[in-house]
């Protein structure tokens, strides 16, 4: 069973991605003002000081932000969140996106490039190279130690609203054509590990794991589990990928979505009161209820926690419980709002 600690964490952790939203997702995000400068995912491509950038990198980053754009956008229209923006990515006149090429100081054998411990330098060499300014920026960066079976295997993503971010994943350069209209997890967008991909900039942007529900008949959410875990426990709808409502509540106040200036955030501060977590042997889940106290919030946000995680992952899977566990004290939670399973 969970600790008490660790139900808390991401009780809180879940709240307070969604706790910061002062207006209606209905009425969307503020109109930008027109005289800042729009702030954009910044993609990387780098080397190894012995790996020549192989042929067609831009068509196929083109073809992974193209797909990024597409579903995340999609996404969060669905689930009444709309982005303030229609763009995520730089593009050149012909559509295709700006990439920056970083080459490193030592070649692929030395070992310093198979853990994403460089990204820092990474960045530092892409701001210094290509003048990038500006605070709190997001970093998409691929890494191309050599074809296959060359890989870089230690994927990681990071971030959050304030600071920015950053995801560090690997360049596949085996033939083929990603597909943004498809799914991720269909041919060649499984092949080249589409999901993955995205999932990493998602976490770049801030976001947690968040698990699949599998009531919702959608499959495997975008921060859930890799396609392999989620196919072998046999979950419904493997060839399906989904952004939850909380995910998408998160990405909606985030600047890059919103379109406006990081600079009106302001931590939430928020208490836990009457917190107690009950262990229901039956189903394995351990309900958090208690309430969560804020200035007003027109969020409300309830969760069921798994005490063992069949998938074995590490992702909590959620899914709705009886009742709400947490509220915010605000009466403006009576208002209709897109729901969330966590």
């Amino acid at each position: 069973m969970p600790t008490q600690r660790s139900a808390l964490a991401l009780l809180l952790s879940v709240f307070l991605g969604v706790r910061c939203f002062a207006q209606d997702p209905a009425a969307g995000p503020a109109a930008p003002n027109p005289a800042d400068q729009p702030q954009l995912v910044k993609i990387v491509f780098f080397t190894p000081s012995d790996r020549a950038v192989p042929d067609g990198v831009q068509h196929r980053l083109t073809q992974i932000a193209d797909a990024a754009e597409l579903f995340l956008f999609t996404e969060m229209n669905r689930l009444g969140y709309p982005a303030g923006v229609k763009r995520l990515f730089a593009r050149g006149p012909d559509g295709q996106v700006e990439v920056l090429h970083v080459e490193g100081d030592q070649p692929a054998a030395s070992g310093k490039y198979a853990k994403p411990d460089h990204a820092p330098e990474v960045i530092r060499r892409a701001t210094e190279q290509y003048h990038v300014t500006g605070e709190g920026n997001v970093w998409w960066i691929f890494v191309y130690l050599g074809d296959r079976p060359a890989f870089f295997k230690d994927w990681h993503g990071t971030g959050d609203v304030r600071a920015g971010g950053w995801a560090m994943i690997n360049y596949d350069s085996v033939p083929g054509e990603i597909r943004p209209d498809l799914s991720f997890t269909t041919g060649f967008n499984r092949e080249c590990r589409l999901k993955s991909t995205i999932h990493e900039l998602g976490h770049a942007f801030g976001l947690p794991h968040l698990g699949p529900d599998p009531t919702l008949g959608l499959g495997n959410s975008l921060m859930g589990p890799n396609p392999g875990e989620y196919a072998t426990r046999f979950y419904p709808h493997d060839d399906r990928v989904y952004l939850s409502a909380a995910a998408a509540a998160m990405l909606w106040r985030h600047p890059i979505f919103s379109g406006r200036p990081r600079d009106g955030f302001a931590p939430p501060r928020v208490k836990l009161v009457d917190y107690q977590p009950v262990f229901n042997a039956a189903d394995n889940t351990v309900t958090i209820n208690g309430r969560v106290v804020a200035p007003p919030c027109p969020i409300a946000s309830f969760c069921s926690i798994p005490a063992a995680r069949p998938m074995n992952t590490g992702f909590p899977t959620t899914r709705p419980a009886s009742r709400p566990t947490a509220r915010s004290d605000s009466p403006s939670t009576s208002r209709p709002r897109p729901t969330a399973s966590t």
